[in-house]
């Protein structure tokens, strides 16, 4: 069976529907969906089966990649965190400007000397091995369960690196069809004018799509929001692709990143909705340009082409890296994993195809055996490095494990204060609201949150529920924090659970808790929505407080004495966290032997304890005199809302 060489509809529903069932396929094996899709499109293409024919496509296979990846570099810019992103920005702007420098440099160097080609082709094809991409880092990442500061970083590199090096392909590209004697000052202009020009152009229609967003939004009937931002992203690209080529690439990243910082309950559908037109353009094109390698094609690349592909590997990435990388706090382990993981992706196998197309075009040899080359790095570095991903993760101890982190129901203020503390000491946090106000409050402060519902099965997948190791309640809603915690009690029968609710609540009581081991958050009940307000009206005190026994005494005689000066009134000021009022203190977290914990009705003191508590301000001195008197003194206070240079974030 064949395809018709005159139906490109067929062609392009076949490549929807194998790319889809490879997916699914790839899910239950659990290997990584692109292995599949690369074996699948040369299987089904002309060189085997003969079901897809991209030829049959003619251009129009140009315009169905530029649109898959308009949107899918869009959607990469919006679901990445520029706030979490901060934190590892300088480590992230290394590894991108030293692999656009490098990278090409010794890609150049490998094709020439190895496969014996000219410069010119060299260096075209060290140009475009300099891009990863998100289509491939992404879901390598999120299946292996990489600790998120690397996530962080392959994922970030993967976006902007797509800008750069495919604005550096296409200069290099115009420049093989100049006088050599003319390169520099045009090559520079180019690059300058792509990168310039996206990103002013990107900035703008960012912009443009918020002000939509937020202030015209009545013109948008509801439910029309998803498709208005796919098609402005596809325009947006074209449109500065013809201004400038490729510059449309900077644009959507761009402005991908501005609308992802806008209104949480709107952009986060639209992620979800651009998820979804990924996960389908993704296998769709990976299907498509897979078919269109020669096998023959390959194989004329020789043991040259494999020795190519792993000096690129073991060379040239490790050398990136190491360069990257001096003087950061990056562990030498996580150096050694961002120099094993940088499988090439989506971009590379489209602007090879274009590289091919433009050069047999331009009567200048060599253009299939580029694109066989580049294909070849792709194929290899996706299957060996995407299977074995995990595994050395985990031989490098960089996995985050089992039952791990935190998952907050809330993102109020103080779901935030917990949340920064507990990862001022490294614990993994993620928090869920329905607020789009705290949601957006718990970015601007660098926690990682999902607007949604957390008791829909949609948002805990999303937050990786059924592998986390607490679950927090933490809502002024009694009956809302008791259903999440009996539902992640279903979920988990080993994760420690804790609610907060209010003294006088009617559907939390303890019995209900002892019954499903739920733990009381904070040791106790407490007036949650009286705390939130106190907070908001800056009348909360926030301290670390350092536990030391108060001696006993070392003899009978002495016992006798103290017993004897010892009055009713001091006894009683020796008292335990828990016994105070509610509405006097809050005890937040503790830190024992290096380990930040949250306070429960667990606590016991214990020598050497830290605990950071809130107390208001009205009861301060009375409650300092108190905590002073049972053992307890003040480290340092603490900014509310700003977790960072304090104790608890000092091992």
């Amino acid at each position: 069976m064949t395809a018709p060489q005159g139906n490109p509809s067929l062609v392009v529903a076949l490549a929807m529907l194998i790319g889809t069932v490879s997916q699914l396929i790839a899910h239950h094996l659990k290997i990584p969906g692109i292995v599949l899709f690369l074996l699948a499109g040369v299987f089904f293409g002309p060189e085997v089966l003969g079901w897809v024919q991209p030829s049959s496509l003619g251009f129009a296979l140009e315009s169905i990649v530029g649109f898959a990846v308009a949107i899918i570099l869009f959607e990469g810019g919006m679901v990445l965190n520029l706030h979490f992103l901060r934190r590892q920005g300088k480590n992230v702007q290394r590894l991108i400007f030293v692999g656009a420098l490098l990278t090409p440099l010794g890609g150049a160097f490998l094709a020439h000397f190895l496969m014996g080609w000219s410069w010119t082709l060299s260096l075209l094809f060290g140009t475009l091995v300099i891009v990863t991409g998100p289509t491939v880092i992404t879901p390598i990442v999120s299946r292996i369960n990489l600790q998120h500061n690397l996530g962080t970083i392959l994922e970030a590199e993967g976006i902007f690196i797509d800008a750069l090096g495919a604005s550096i392909a296409i200069v290099a590209l115009e420049l093989v069809f100049l006088d050599s004697s003319s390169w520099l000052l045009p090559g520079a202009w180019g690059l300058f004018a792509r990168l310039s020009l996206g990103g002013i152009l990107g900035v703008l229609g960012g912009l443009l799509v918020r002000q939509v967003l937020h202030r015209w939004s009545h013109w948008v009937p509801e439910g029309l929001e998803n498709v208005l931002i796919m098609s402005f992203a596809f325009a947006l690209f074209e449109g500065t692709n013809m201004l400038v080529s490729e510059g449309g690439i900077t644009a959507v990243i761009i402005a991908g990143l501005l609308v992802g910082e806008s209104n949480k309950q709107l952009t986060q559908q639209i992620k979800d909705f651009k998820g979804q037109i990924a996960a389908l353009l993704i296998p769709t094109l990976f299907v498509l340009l897979s078919a269109n390698v020669k096998i023959a094609g390959i194989l004329a690349l020789g043991w040259q082409g494999l020795l190519v592909v792993f000096g690129l590997m073991f060379l040239v990435r490790p050398l990136v890296v190491l360069l990257s990388f001096i003087g950061s706090d990056l562990k030498f382990r996580e150096k050694i994993f961002l120099s094993w993981l940088a499988p090439r992706g989506i971009v590379a196998a489209a602007v090879a195809s274009l590289f091919a197309h433009r050069l047999h075009t331009g009567g200048i040899a060599g253009g299939d055996g580029l694109y066989s080359l580049v294909f070849l790095v792709i194929a290899i570095t996706v299957i060996l490095q995407g299977l074995s991903g995990g595994w050395v993760a985990n031989k490098l101890g960089l996995q985050r494990t089992e039952y791990s982190g935190t998952m907050f129901l809330g993102a109020n203020a103080l779901a935030r204060l917990c949340a920064l503390a507990l990862e001022a000491k490294g614990e993994e946090v993620i928090l869920v609201d329905t607020n789009a106000f705290e949601c957006q409050a718990a970015e601007e402060e660098g926690l990682k949150v999902i607007y949604g519902n957390a008791l829909e099965d949609a948002i805990q997948r999303r937050a990786y529920a059924g592998s986390r190791g607490t679950f927090v309640g933490l809502t002024p809603n009694d009956t809302v924090n008791l259903l999440f915690a009996n539902k992640m009690r279903q979920k988990s029968r080993i994760s420690r659970i804790l609610v907060a609710y209010h003294p006088d609540s009617r559907s939390v009581s303890k019995k209900v808790l002892d019954e499903s081991e739920i733990y009381c958050l904070f040791g106790q009940t407490h007036h949650i929505s009286r705390w939130l307000t106190s907070l908001n009206h800056n009348q909360v005190s926030l301290a670390d407080w350092l536990y030391t026994p108060i001696p006993e005494p070392e003899t009978q005689e002495e016992d006798e004495a103290k017993e004897q000066v010892e009055t009713k009134e001091e006894e009683t000021k020796r008292v335990s966290l828990l016994s105070f009022a509610h509405h006097q203190i809050l005890p937040l977290v503790y830190v024992r032997d290096e380990k930040v914990s949250l306070f429960s009705e667990e606590y016991e003191e214990k020598e050497g304890d830290v605990v950071r508590i809130a107390i208001q301000k009205n009861h301060f001195e009375d409650v300092k005199t108190t905590l002073e008197t049972s053992g307890w003194s003040m480290v340092c206070e603490v900014p509310c809302l700003e977790g960072s240079d304090d104790i608890l974030d000092n091992d």
